[in-house]
């Protein structure tokens, strides 16, 4: 009875009091692979340690990645084990026939580009199809025959309480699919995208037998799962007709990434700033015909401002700034270490979000509006009113987003930016202190979750 006067805030017992578990974490993504499919899990290994369950990771050999951040590696515990099996990537061919062998790559395959030449692009073309009709659900899919066995070796070496997929690349969860017919091993689907109503499929020239396939695949995953976890309410909405076990656990942000007690280096310019990757649906003429005509009618604003971005940007992005005059304020740092990157997000003035305005744009929450909203630099929003994203500013007291195509209203938001940053003091660049409000969102509170869903699906 004396028992229950230790149970900690999130309602577990303390690890010591507890024996630890294993789950076989799946995944495509993994360090020195970079980005937010990297960051969900490689954070939440770490935290839930602290409610008594560690991994056992199976990984790619040699895949092919976005971006690559070898930091990271100092992140994975030498006492978490982790294993790697080898795959296909139809992907690296496709690269070097049209000329970008080595190039970034997402699971979408966007690599059309205004530089390839006739052939590259009919090559591309060609290419794009295939991965629609062929390479169904995703062009990663070739690791499956590999990773398959592997699991089923790790299992039989390690004691294994649980099996956790995460994706995209959404083939990762055939891999268990397969893997939960040979074993009685309760499996947690985890989905960082939804599936079939990704907004990347709405550019590939898919038929209605492919698109009822990878319908049929998604079914299949969802029906068999012992849960299902995903990041946005609006995706719960969408899966809970095919299971009944679907749990939201949003993305993060990591305390450790933001706790230090040196004084925030701000820049002496008026920066904002957009920090990851971003593509040709982000493009936003009339926020840059915003800034240009604040350039055009403040001489102080044109002296001060300065856009800047780290991370991968598409060339259509860089030929539209430069189309709307606004390329000699422009900076391009290119991709950067999560380190890199978080220190950005606290030297600018203020941080430009953006969710591309698609059928379902309500349904995205990036895992980038929480490191956003942890970094304590104001937030320059622009997506689907009262969406996923837009309820987590609402919930935390941040500005809300703003429409698309409301020229006017950006820059009022600009000016009344650049009005906030000219009246700082200095001595309020001193270290920042994340609200309680925003502490809900940290890797911390998601890893409790996600082991308090290990633990009912084990027992």
């Amino acid at each position: 009875m004396y028992i229950a006067t230790i149970y900690n805030v999130s309602g577990h017992l303390p690890s010591y009091l507890c024996p630890m578990k294993s789950f076989l974490l799946i995944a495509y993504y993994w360090p020195p692979a970079s980005g937010p499919g990297v960051q969900r899990w490689l954070k939440l290994c770490k935290y839930m340690e602290e409610y008594s369950w560690t991994p056992i990771v199976l990984t790619v050999k040699n895949g092919s990645y976005p971006a690559s951040d070898e930091q990271l590696l100092e992140e994975v515990s030498n006492h978490w084990p982790v294993y790697t099996s080898r795959t296909i990537e139809p992907i690296s061919l496709f690269q070097r026939l049209i000329g970008r062998s080595g190039a970034p790559t997402s699971v979408g395959m966007d690599t059309a580009g205004s530089e390839q030449s006739w052939l590259q692009r009919k090559i591309t073309a060609l290419g794009l199809y295939i991965r629609a009709n062929i390479f169904v659900p995703d062009a990663r899919m070739g690791w499956k025959r590999y990773a398959l066995p592997k699991a089923l070796e790790i299992i039989e070496k390690h004691q294994v309480q649980a099996i956790i997929t995460t994706g995209p690349p959404q083939s990762v969860h055939l891999i268990a699919l397969d893997l939960y017919k040979k074993v009685s091993i309760p499996w947690l689907a985890d989905f960082r995208d939804p599936w079939t109503s990704a907004y990347y499929n709405a550019n590939l020239n898919r038929s209605a037998s492919a698109q009822r396939r990878d319908l049929a695949l998604e079914t299949a995953v969802l029906s068999a799962a012992s849960a299902v976890t995903c990041v946005s309410p609006a995706m719960k909405v969408e899966f809970a007709d095919r299971n009944e076990n679907v749990h939201v656990v949003y993305n993060g942000y990591d305390p450790s990434d933001f706790t230090s007690s040196e004084p925030v280096e701000v820049s002496a310019n008026f920066v904002v700033a957009y920090v990851g990757t971003i593509k040709n649906l982000e493009i936003q003429p009339s926020l840059w015909r915003a800034i240009s005509k604040l350039r055009d009618e403040h001489p102080e604003f044109k002296r001060d401002f300065r856009l800047e971005f780290t991370g991968n940007v598409s060339a259509a992005v860089k030929e539209s700034i430069r189309e709307h005059s606004i390329a000699e304020c422009t900076y391009y740092h290119g991709f950067a270490d999560h380190k890199t990157a978080i220190a950005r997000m606290h030297a600018a003035a203020a941080l430009l979000f953006i969710i591309a305005d698609l059928p379902g744009s309500d349904k995205i929450v990036t895992g980038k509006i929480f490191e956003y909203l942890a970094s304590g630099t104001p937030i320059l929003g622009i997506g689907p009113a009262n969406g996923g994203a837009d309820m987590i500013l609402q919930d935390v007291g941040s500005q809300s987003l703003m429409p698309y195509e409301a020229q006017e209203i950006y820059q009022s938001r600009l000016m009344e930016l650049y009005t906030r940053w000219k009246d700082k003091p200095a001595e309020e660049t001193t270290p920042h202190t994340i609200p309680e409000k925003i502490k809900q969102y940290s890797r911390r509170a998601q890893a409790a979750e996600m082991a308090q869903i290990l633990e009912q699906i084990s027992h």
